[in-house]
């Protein structure tokens, strides 16, 4: 079973192969450059201002959830924490590893006093496993995101 901690800095070359996964992975590839040392600033950043977690398991790190908590653009002291990025490498996946980092990410929005989480699902034709594991969690779906290169 996997441990849940935060990212430290030991563990930043690894977030940044997964990121990379990620990326292959979903449609953003096709319309955003990117390259490693931006990743790296943006994982750093992110234990800096955010929650970067690791899923670790026995010394391996499996998987990520990136977030940060904001408030609400229409009620700016109501606080949500919002997930940028959460990834289990295929490897790893149909364990706990996923859920348990979406479980700690509520945790840790809690203790930021955030009173809702927000989770995102990539629209991917041949997959809704992600969508299914977050209604079970008891998240509602919300909104849709769409993207679209312009220059």
């Amino acid at each position: 079973m996997a441990t849940i901690r935060n990212a430290t800095e030991d563990d930043v070359d690894t977030i940044v192969k997964m990121a990379r996964h990620f990326i292959a992975f979903a449609p953003h590839a096709s319309v955003i450059e990117y390259d490693d040392a931006d990743i790296a600033n943006t994982v750093r950043a992110c234990m800096e201002h955010g929650v970067l977690l690791v899923a670790d398991q026995d010394g391996v790190v499996v998987g990520m959830l990136f977030g940060v908590v904001s408030g609400f653009w229409f009620a700016p002291r109501s606080l949500w924490a919002t997930e940028l990025a959460w990834w289990v490498e295929p490897a790893a996946r149909g364990g706990t590893a996923g859920i348990r980092l979406v479980t700690a990410f509520q945790d840790w929005a809690r203790d930021k006093g955030a009173k809702v989480v927000a989770m995102s699902s990539l629209h991917l034709d041949h997959d809704n496993r992600v969508s299914s594991v977050l209604q079970r969690m008891g998240f509602a779906q919300s909104e849709h995101t769409y993207i679209k290169r312009i220059s």
